[in-house]
């Protein structure tokens, strides 16, 4: 974990975590897919163009005080948890 001071003096905390085996990703994006809304599915499912950069990552963001309630949901706001999804193939040579 890197711990950052934000502009205000508060504390940022970054995790950066790789999934490489399938399962692991498997488990991820279903939980994560699980956790979601309907209305928050289908909003991700129709923005996925948008989201995705020209290097492949996927942008999401998520609202950081319903997600310390237990509560996942999609944000565009500042105040949010940043996921960064880049799927790898791997080189089968």
């Amino acid at each position: 974990m890197r711990k950052y001071e934000g502009y205000h003096g508060n504390p940022i905390h970054v995790i950066e975590v790789e999934l490489v085996k399938k399962k692991q990703i498997k488990e991820f994006i279903e939980s994560f897919v699980r956790s979601l809304s309907e209305e928050d599915l289908d909003l991700l499912c129709s923005e996925l163009d948008e989201r995705m950069d020209e290097f492949g990552v996927l942008h999401i963001r998520i609202g950081k005080q319903e997600a310390y309630l237990g509560n996942v949901s999609l944000t565009r706001g500042a105040d949010s948890i940043v996921i960064k999804m880049k799927i790898l193939k791997k080189n089968t040579k």
